[in-house]
């Protein structure tokens, strides 16, 4: 299996197009990418040597591809997260870290830190590449830490390029695309969007910027053909009152994903219309399942609120506490094998990898196959004896016309007993108050899911990757929550 590198290097036209703050912009042609990766190659191999992770303590950038394209090509583990391995991720198996780095990043921990070539290195003969070896870990991806404590994820370098092929084909990639990058390559959705762009010769534009205007802009200005994005995204345009206008400035457009979550019923009912007929695609994944289950763009309309079917090379089914199986309609946890399996967590290394993952998450399959959630089995608690997942409720809280976005998380009161927070953004400052809100829930919602508490703010925090950041909402529940 040839790698990455030399994949590109006999490409021609644009690989990587940066836009940065300020109207600048940077072409790099695959072939110029080629060449900075070969030389960063020879690099590691003359004085960096082979080391269980290589982290890459660098900003999203040309320079960070080709520093990736440099280890996947000489049998390097990757990681772009510094903040995974600082926050949790110490231990016996990543004692010594030494980092690629353009920018003061990542100073604790002792690491060494050796500055990218610079292009009078580039030049020289091409390194050889390193064999793929059967489950020779090609990436360390963290999870999200949204819940808790974020988890370092392995990832086989073989099934790194089995995604990258999947995605090509699911989305119907060719050489002509160019899509646009927002997320980060420390997130399981970034890095396999640049992977693909990568296999397939497609131009990928990084844009440094969530702002709706400067994507509405990037899509006009550079013919911009999908966009990969999370739900927090999305949200935030149409909180803007902005959309796509695909007869005119975004004509190029022809799909976009929801990924690494989903949007609330009333958002999916939108969103259509937002993105002026683009195709949607829905995904659904774990960073240590990569996808499980997409939903096809002829299929959103009929059933918008579902995650579709199994994803190309994954399979899922839906089990009881006992692993045995759930009937059609039928709620259990969601269990995933093939494609995007990973190899463990990293303090597992040398124990054999999973078959299948246990997802935690719980949902059902309906009678024609296709997966719907409910929520996190971790979130789940028992109010009053019945079952209750936080994530229904905040779908609820969202659909009133005077929020903007709302999470509820669960605690406890003094005594001891369960009790939800509701996390409200309201659509206008003072548009709707605490007894209110209350009330408009009661009449959709049994009392004991109705949230105890409520706390007003001007936005959510939110993860690297745009998620909420569930494990601080939970530490900034009221103190007698």
């Amino acid at each position: 299996m040839p790698s990455l590198l030399e994949r590109g290097s006999g490409h021609d036209g644009v690989a990587i197009r940066h836009c940065r703050p300020g109207g600048k912009v940077a072409d790099w042609s695959h072939h110029a990418l080629a060449a900075m990766a070969n030389g960063i190659a020879r690099f590691l191999e003359q004085f960096v040597d082979p080391l269980p992770v290589l982290p890459l303590a660098m900003r999203r950038s040309t320079e960070a591809v080709a520093a990736m394209l440099a280890a996947e090509h000489t049998g390097r583990t990757i990681s772009t997260s510094w903040t995974g391995f600082s926050r949790g991720s110490r231990n016996e198996n990543v004692r010594v870290y030494r980092t690629l780095r353009r920018e003061p990043r990542a100073k604790s921990l002792g690491q060494i830190h050796i500055e990218v070539p610079t292009m009078d290195e580039f030049l020289g003969e091409p390194v050889p590449a390193r064999p793929f070896a059967e489950n020779r870990p090609g990436a360390i991806l963290f999870t999200s830490g949204s819940t808790g404590t974020p988890k370092a994820v392995r990832i086989a370098a073989a099934d790194l390029h089995g995604r990258a092929k999947a995605e090509a084909d699911w989305f119907g990639l060719d050489c002509r695309d160019v899509l646009l990058a927002v997320l980060p390559f420390s997130f399981d959705v970034g890095l396999n969007q640049l992977w693909a762009a990568l296999r397939t010769g497609c131009e990928l534009v990084l844009l440094d910027s969530w702002l709706p205007a400067d994507i509405l802009g990037a899509v006009e200005a550079h013919g911009v053909t999908g966009i990969s994005a999370v739900p927090s995204l999305w949200r935030r345009m149409m909180n803007a009152g902005l959309r796509f206008d695909r007869r005119r400035a975004h004509a190029s457009l022809r799909y976009v994903t929801v990924s690494g979550g989903d949007l609330r019923p009333t958002e999916l009912a939108r969103l259509p219309e937002m993105v002026d007929g683009a195709a949607i695609f829905k995904t659904y994944g774990q960073t240590e399942t990569f996808r499980s289950a997409s939903l096809r763009p002829e299929e959103f309309s009929r059933r918008p609120t579902s995650v579709g079917r199994a994803f190309a090379g994954a399979s899922f089914r839906v089990t009881h506490p006992d692993g045995s199986p759930c009937e059609a309609g039928e709620e259990g946890e969601i269990v995933h094998s093939g494609l995007g399996t990973m190899l463990g967590y990293l303090e597992d290394a040398g124990a054999p990898p999973p078959s299948e993952i246990r997802t935690g998450d719980f949902g059902h399959v309906d009678a024609e196959g296709y997966l719907h959630l409910r929520g996190r089995a971790d979130s789940m608690v028992k109010i009053a004896g019945n079952r209750v997942y936080p994530a229904e409720i905040a779908n609820r809280v969202a659909a009133l016309d005077e929020v903007a976005e709302a999470e509820v998380v669960a605690g406890e009161t003094s005594e001891g007993e369960p009790a939800l927070t509701a996390f409200v953004v309201p659509a206008v400052p003072g548009s709707i108050d605490a007894s209110t809100l209350r009330r408009e829930l009661g009449r959709v919602l049994p009392g004991y899911m109705v949230p105890r508490w409520i706390e007003f703010r001007s936005a959510l925090p939110r993860l690297e990757n745009g998620k909420p950041d569930l494990a601080r909402l939970a530490r900034e529940i009221p103190d007698d929550g």
